[in-house]
């Protein structure tokens, strides 16, 4: 009976090795077909392709105008004198 036994964990271990194998070619086609779409629409923009230069907001992605108060642009602010380097004296 103990041989019968074996037998059984084995066919299930192999069971569900190939379950968890095909799972994962599963995932992995579906990761390559995700990347092949990203390197088209990377291409896409590098191409300055107008069509597909939307962002993900929905709104275009052409150049912007930068004006004074534009929350996207961040303008240096005065941090006083520096010493460059040099350390207190």
């Amino acid at each position: 009976m103990e041989h019968a036994s074996a037998t059984g964990d084995i066919t299930a271990l192999i069971l569900s090795t190939e379950s968890h194998r095909r799972e994962t070619a599963r995932q992995h086609s579906a990761n390559i077909a995700a990347l092949k779409r990203e390197i088209v629409r990377i291409n896409a923009l590098a191409a300055g392709d107008a069509g597909s230069r939307a962002t993900a907001a929905g709104r275009p992605a052409g150049p912007r105008t930068f004006g004074q108060h534009d929350p996207f642009r961040s303008f240096p602010r005065s941090k006083g004198r520096r010493t460059m380097g040099r350390g207190e004296r």
